[in-house]
């Protein structure tokens, strides 16, 4: 066993997210972070890029007149097209999609009445998806939004993303 194989995977420092609505997330401290406040349109509009912009995720969540997820990934003429499996995040069922041609991956979810999407970008790259796929481990999304007006929070901490659950639940591939 070379000393290379023993050494623990380095520590990622991890900075936490918290929506006025209510979800929240943690992110690599290295990526940028832009709540788009002009954004007038959406109750939520939150993208995070890594450093190299090699990776990037995309949170909206806006309003719908779809009444579940299915008939929006059916009728949806921006995702229709795309190959889709059911998940859950929590009680929450979500569609994932993949969209070859974008070369990226959507997750949507009807919340509390709302469109809540997620895009993944690339969705060709390894190594962004694994770490994509930690930060969304990280995604908790409340069965209410909170309407009230509440202010964005960011706080920093350390945490170990090397070891935790590798069970696949959450990540896209």
């Amino acid at each position: 066993v070379s000393s290379a194989e023993s050494l623990p995977a380095p520590k990622v420092t991890m900075t936490d997210y918290k929506d006025p609505l209510g979800f929240s997330l943690s992110y690599p401290s290295n990526f940028s972070l832009n709540t788009h406040p002009e954004d007038n349109i959406n109750y939520a509009h939150v993208e995070l890029s890594s450093p190299d912009k090699t990776a990037s995720v995309k949170l909206l969540v806006s309003d719908t007149n779809y009444q579940d997820i299915s008939d929006w990934a059916s009728q949806n003429s921006d995702v229709k097209d795309g190959s889709s499996i059911d998940s859950k995040i929590g009680n929450l069922i979500v569609k994932k999609i993949y969209l070859k041609k974008e070369n990226k991956i959507i997750l949507g979810i009807i919340w509390d009445g709302m469109l809540f999407t997620v895009e993944i970008a690339p969705a060709d790259n390894q190594e962004s998806l694994k770490t994509i796929a930690n930060v969304l481990s990280t995604l908790i999304i409340p069965e209410q939004a909170n309407y009230t007006n509440g202010a964005t929070s960011t706080t920093n901490g350390s945490t170990d993303t090397s070891g935790g659950d590798d069970s696949g639940d959450e990540v896209v591939e």
